[in-house]
Parts: C-alpha cells; structure tokens; sequence
C-alpha cells in the first residue's frame, strides 16, 4: 500500500468519524424551543454561515435578543421570533425585511452545513443563557452592519443617525444616541459614504500632428 493511498484513506475514516460524532452531538442536543431555533436560525444565516468567528456569532444573537426585550414596535415587539420576522412598508408599496435571509427559500429549517449550525446554536444558547455579556457600550448595541457587504446608502444612513461602538467579527455595530448633542454631531457629520460620487471624466486622446 503506498503512502498516498494511506494519506488519502486516513482522510476519508477521520471525515467520517468527524461525521459521526457531529450526528451524535445533534441528536443529543436537546431541542430548542421556537424562540431559541430564531435566535439560532437568525445566528447562522447573519453570522455563522459568513464563518464569522465566535464573538462575532454572539454579538449577533445579543442584539438580536436586546431588541427583542427592548420591545419596541420598530423592532417588531417582544418576542425574538416577531423581531427577527419583522418587515416593513414603504410608502410606494412593496416590504423590506429587517433581516434579508427571512424572504428566501429554504432558510428556515436547520441548515444543511452541520458544524456551523451546532456553532450558531451554541453562540445563540449562550446569549440566551446570559452566558455571553459584551463589554462597555456593546451592551448598547442594537444594530449591525457589514460595510463590504452594504450599499453606500445603507452605511450613509448608519452614520449620520447612529453611533459607532466598535467591530467584533466582520460585523460594525452601532447603537442609538444618547442625546440631543450626539444626534446634532450626527447629523452634521459628512461621511463618505453620504458625499454623491465623482464622474471620471473621459479625457480626449490628442493625436499627433502631421
């Protein structure tokens, strides 16, 4: 038996015994209520399946949850399942999603992808569990945004009507100001994601004279 065929083989008998014990941990985790499947779901589709490391999954699952015990109409209520379903109407006709993955096919039932589903249950449980408690104005924090996966006016609105706390993950998380003052700095701020874009102007080739 050669050494490549060896190598070869040892990596098909672990990823199938890394199979095996991740089918044992799923059946033996104990089912979660349908508040603790949205925390988790939400979890998994923001965060886990961006393979988002682990403080980044609970600072997910933590606003997520705040928003839900803020129990404001805005966020959609006092239940985790109404917050992270909720939708809103424009003006003009048609919904816009608090969290995109909620309107597509397929994303709400256990994903398919095992490992990042036992992590996003786990980060979602932890929160819920109080567990995992952010420090300083994390605590604050009530959205989220991820700047290379945003449009330039997603990112305009967050800066001149909210505050930046910090970044964990690939996530930047903001939460509401406090007062009048902070809302004024907001609102005279000038980011450049709110400045309209430069044309390039086309520059006439010369040609040489003869």
């Amino acid at each position: 038996m050669s050494v490549r065929y060896k190598i070869v083989l040892m990596a098909l008998l672990l990823s199938a015994l890394v199979g095996m014990i991740l089918s044992w941990w799923i059946e033996r985790t104990p089912r979660l209520s349908p508040e603790g499947m949205c925390l988790a779901l939400n979890t998994y589709w923001e965060a886990s399946a961006a393979r988002e490391p682990l403080d980044g999954q609970r600072m997910v699952a933590y606003v997520t949850m705040m928003r839900a015990k803020d129990n404001k109409a805005q966020w959609g209520g006092a239940t985790i399942c109404n917050v992270v379903y909720h939708k809103r109407f424009k003006r003009k006709g048609g919904v816009v999603p608090e969290f995109s993955w909620t309107i597509k096919r397929g994303t709400h039932k256990p994903p398919a992808h095992k490992a990042l589903w036992v992590q996003a249950k786990a980060a979602a449980e932890d929160v819920r569990e109080g567990k995992f408690i952010p420090e300083g104005d994390l605590q604050l924090a009530r959205f989220y945004l991820r700047p290379a996966h945003s449009v330039r006016r997603n990112v305009c609105w967050f800066k001149k009507n909210l505050v930046f706390v910090d970044i964990v993950g690939k996530h930047h998380f903001y939460r509401l100001p406090k007062n009048v003052a902070e809302k004024a700095i907001l609102r005279q701020s000038k980011p450049p994601e709110c400045q309209p874009l430069k044309r390039k102007k086309n520059k006439k080739k010369v040609g040489a004279k003869r």
